[in-house]
């Protein structure tokens, strides 16, 4: 009739459903609504309060829960919670993203969530071979198996051990502390077997074998690997420490040992490499992201991989994980390399042309940052370099 109002509503599915789900779609929308509401209103009100004078750390604070909630999946089988990074995009994990989300939960004040995020490492254990390393056994190593984790990195090992352990920090949950005692156990005495295969190395004594560190696939000893390593297993000392664990004293020792062996290596590497020339004209030494490496990689716009590599899982790792102090020289030589050399004149030229580089590409004349204000506008393992800004009161725009 004309002039008659209609109301009209249209049930789009996320995915398409099967025909006996078919009920789904005459849900009521403003019912439905509400209870999306009620919903993240529940989560805000718990939610740890973080404010600043700046409003964008603000709103990046508060989307960050909403991020990490949305994109964990219940897996109907199991019964578990899957942290992936991107549902419908990648329906896969990368386990060091995931560590982070959870440990923020932690941080927030949502452990229930946090543990639900953790859980899944504890039956993976030891069901994947380490990623490039041949020779290595998997018993004791922690990652997720290949229906869940499609690349895997050997960081990830240290970096599930590293957030079993945080959650037991933040929580001194006595539930939680035995359901990972043994599995911390293993993954430390992992750790400690493949240093023991290095420590007549002339380069690299006592460090991981070469393996995998990021997507590219290629293996060696990258000093990111060996950072997350090492703070895994700091972590585990101190839980066994709180825990009153007979073995507390030998994994503190382990780790201890660990830290200076890192160090060492890298001396010996950053004396091997050649100085470099900042677009200032600044001369400083070179510091690799892998330790036989003498010179930069060679950056151009047709190939991000050496971006990733350096920026991303490169040495600022070593200040995050506390192997290097973050007011020392080398972690400002490392700053120097990623905010002034020539990789930050490739920023407006990367080619951001492949699966999720795309998706970070800004329109217009903003430059097409991976970080930006020191934020990884991607995952948020790409973040070492905050707690150099954090620890010395400077602000960060890489």
């Amino acid at each position: 009739m004309p002039g008659r109002k209609v109301n009209l509503f249209i049930a789009l599915p996320y995915f398409p459903i099967d025909s006996e789900k078919e009920y789904l779609l005459s849900r009521n929308y403003d019912k439905e609504l509400n209870n999306v509401k009620q919903y993240w209103e529940y989560f805000y009100k718990q939610d740890a309060v973080l404010k600043t004078p700046d409003q964008f750390v603000n709103n990046f604070y508060k989307a960050g829960l909403w991020h990490t909630l949305v994109t964990a999946d219940r897996d109907q089988e199991t019964g578990m919670t899957y942290a992936k990074l991107s549902p419908a995009w990648y329906e896969t994990l990368w386990p060091n993203c995931t560590m982070i989300t959870a440990v923020s939960l932690d941080k927030r004040g949502h452990h229930a969530e946090a543990e639900d995020y953790l859980e899944p490492f504890l039956e993976w254990q030891g069901v994947r071979e380490p990623p490039n390393m041949p020779g290595v056994t998997k018993k004791g190593f922690l990652c997720p198996p290949e229906k869940y984790c499609a690349i895997p990195w050997v960081s990830n090992h240290g970096h599930i051990l590293w957030a079993l352990c945080e959650h037991y920090r933040i929580t001194k949950d006595s539930l939680w502390s035995d359901q990972i005692t043994n599995t911390v156990l293993k993954a430390c005495d992992w750790i400690i077997a493949q240093r023991k295969s290095t420590m007549t190395n002339d380069l690299g004594s006592g460090m991981l074998p070469g393996g995998t560190v990021s997507d590219d696939k290629g293996s060696g000893q990258y000093l990111c690997t060996d950072a997350q390593s090492y703070r895994g297993l700091r972590s585990a000392a101190d839980f066994l420490k709180s825990t009153g664990h007979k073995r507390y004293e030998e994994i503190d020792k382990a780790a201890t040992n660990y830290r200076n062996d890192i160090q060492k290596a890298l001396y010996k590497s950053i004396e091997q490499t050649d100085s470099i020339t900042l677009i200032d004209g600044q001369v400083i030494p070179y510091v690799p992201a892998e330790i036989h490496q003498t010179q930069p990689p060679v950056f151009n716009k047709y190939n991000f991989w050496p971006y990733i590599n350096y920026v991303d899982v490169g040495p600022m790792h070593l200040v995050d994980c506390d192997v290097l102090e973050s007011s020392g020289d080398i972690a400002d030589w490392i700053l120097k390399f990623e905010s002034k050399y020539q990789i930050t004149l490739l920023r407006n030229a990367i080619s951001l042309t492949e699966n999720w580089v795309k998706s970070i590409r800004l329109e217009g004349n903003v430059k097409a940052h991976l970080l930006h204000h020191g934020i990884s506008t991607v995952e948020p393992f790409y973040v070492p370099r905050s707690t150099l800004f954090l620890e010395n009161d400077r602000m960060g725009i890489i």
